[in-house]
């Protein structure tokens, strides 16, 4: 028993070191649930047999921030504790460096799965998944708030990475195989028809501020490749040299344009009858853009130029919140002045996401499970702990437990029932408070399959215990 807590500790340990991510991802250990396998293709339904219907058989949607809550930006006002106030100095002090906003959604179109020779399984599913993220850095906020009356010598407004967002729909067939009684292999194809991108290879801008002169200096280089608009800029500065033409007529067409490849491969191993060990790297894959491919730069990269700014803040506008706004924008416009070009293609590589699962059954229907999910997005690595605990029966899985994230507490649920030709799943996660004003985000998923033959796999796991007992006897 000793060692079941080494490896809980070890994972432990793993994980906190750069932890970030914000996901819940308790649905891998839920084999009554067919979408399981998503995280590791080898991890086999205990459905013999089941079909997903276009979006009510799989949904997730996923919010958070790299660590701001609405608490911060609007509280109790200290003077008037019955009222609120909008926080802006509060706010600006409790941001980091480089901030985030990451969105995601995903769904299946269509899907069904099988077992055959009891040992292999066999699956189909298309399934459509968007991803956005939207960077900003602290000297951008405080100069939307202070304009350019600013007590330092210089602020990064962007720093490196501005957006990263792919939207695609992916036809996939996936195939896993028991080889013994310990060891399953599986791996996923991923054929990938890119709905739209947007991919940051560079966005430095930074603002000098010498006694009444203001310079700035930019560099920003963004990809974006749609299947639905063509859009060309020649300046910012003039909204008549920014046109956009409507293609969803050819939409379809031009998803096919973005064609990519993928792949998901895992393996399940039990150390022994109650014990499993996994791992999985999913996502494996890139797309090559080529519909309405875009190149926009900057017109004069790491050109020093003169910015006018406004010289106000923004607790001295009043009212005059769009003119101040207004006026902050059209000199950000002429200061970094940006062009697009056409591109005949450009490839993005997936967000790859790495798994290691560990599952112990420790007493009847009672199980520990642990799950590390490493995951590389937008040039940053991020890594995530889920520790949790489990109930499992013939027809009924619960789980509840915590991700250990950039702040201790995100706490996760996850029931999911399989039975009279139905398997019917909901969980979520709350990240770093219970309290809704606190939360930096959630993330929720459910759906509902056609279920056929559930499989029970705590009599197969006590039948296979006592075969091992009398193989040692007879030993």
């Amino acid at each position: 028993m000793k060692k079941n807590y080494i490896i809980i500790v070890i994972l432990f340990f793993i994980g906190v070191q750069t932890i970030k991510a914000q996901r819940n991802d308790a649905l891998y250990f839920a084999t009554n649930t067919p979408q399981s396998s998503f995280y590791n293709p080898a991890k086999q339904s205990d459905l013999n047999m089941y079909i997903s219907l276009p979006i009510i058989s799989n949904f997730g949607v996923d919010f958070h921030t790299s660590g701001f809550c609405w608490k911060d930006i609007v509280n109790k006002n200290p003077q008037y504790p019955d009222s609120l106030r909008l926080d802006i100095d509060g706010f600006s002090k409790k941001l980091n460096d480089n901030n985030y906003f990451d969105v995601s959604f995903n769904t299946d179109i269509l899907g069904f799965g099988f077992r055959f020779k009891e040992k292999n399984y066999l699956s189909f599913s298309i399934m459509m998944n968007v991803d956005a993220r939207l960077n900003f850095s602290k000297g951008l906020f405080d100069l939307m708030v202070y304009g350019t009356d600013y007590p330092q010598h210089s602020i990064q407004v962007f720093d490196g990475k501005l957006m990263d967002a792919t939207g695609y729909i992916a036809p996939t067939i996936a195939y896993s195989r028991v080889i013994d009684s310990n060891l399953t292999v599986g791996a996923r194809l991923k054929f990938y028809n890119g709905i739209y991108n947007v991919h940051t290879n560079n966005s430095d801008v930074t603002m000098h501020f010498n006694d009444d002169n203001i310079t700035a200096t930019s560099d920003i280089d963004i990809r974006t490749s749609n299947a639905f608009m063509e859009t060309k800029i020649n300046s910012v500065t003039d909204e008549d040299s920014i046109t956009t033409s409507d293609d969803m007529s050819n939409m379809v067409s031009n998803m096919l344009k973005n064609k990519g490849l993928g792949i998901d491969v895992g393996a399940t191993y039990k150390i022994r009858p109650d014990m499993e060990i996994s791992a999985s790297i999913v996502d494996l894959g890139f797309i090559k853009w080529k519909s309405h491919a875009q190149n926009i730069k900057s017109k004069h990269p790491g050109r020093e130029v003169n910015f006018s700014g406004v010289n106000t803040n923004y607790d001295s506008i009043s009212n005059d919140v769009d003119d101040y706004l207004d006026d902050m924008t059209d000199s950000i416009k002429h200061s970094f002045d940006l062009e697009s070009k056409d591109m005949n293609s450009y490839t993005t590589l997936m967000p790859t996401k790495i798994y290691l699962g560990y599952s112990w059954n420790f007493s009847g229907v009672n199980y520990l499970q642990a799950l590390y999910k490493g995951r590389f997005i937008g040039g940053t690595y991020e890594n995530s702990l889920m520790v949790a605990y489990a109930c499992k029966l013939k027809y009924f899985y619960a789980s509840i437990g915590n991700t250990i994230a950039s702040k201790f507490f995100n706490p996760n649920f996850m029931v999911s029932f399989s039975g009279f030709g139905i398997n019917l799943y909901l969980g979520a996660t709350i990240n770093s408070s219970l309290n809704v004003a606190s939360m930096n985000g959630f993330s929720m998923y459910g759906g509902f399959n056609i279920a056929l033959g559930n499989r029970d796999n705590n009599k197969k796991d006590t039948e296979r215990q006592i075969i091992n007992i009398e193989t040692n006897i007879e030993q």
